[in-house]
């Protein structure tokens, strides 16, 4: 259920960079700035959970590794 709804997470930031790659020139750039900045951090989060998720080990450990995970990416 969890990596279901993960899974659905990602499509959507996917859907979301597609649509900031086809805006208007017109469109302002500090609006699009911003909304790219919003899809990184969703996305840091959502590699996070997936990384969390993932991981069978102690919760001390499956955060370190997570967090790792999400600063790679």
């Amino acid at each position: 259920m969890l990596a279901a709804e993960l899974a659905r997470q990602q499509r959507a930031l996917k859907d979301i960079n597609k649509k900031l790659e086809k805006l208007s020139p017109a469109t302002p750039l500090q609006l699009t700035q911003r909304v790219a900045e919003l899809v990184e951090e969703r996305q840091t989060t959502v590699t996070y959970l997936v990384a969390f998720s993932a991981c069978k080990a102690a919760v001390r450990e499956c955060d370190k590794q997570a967090r790792a995970a999400a600063r790679a990416r």
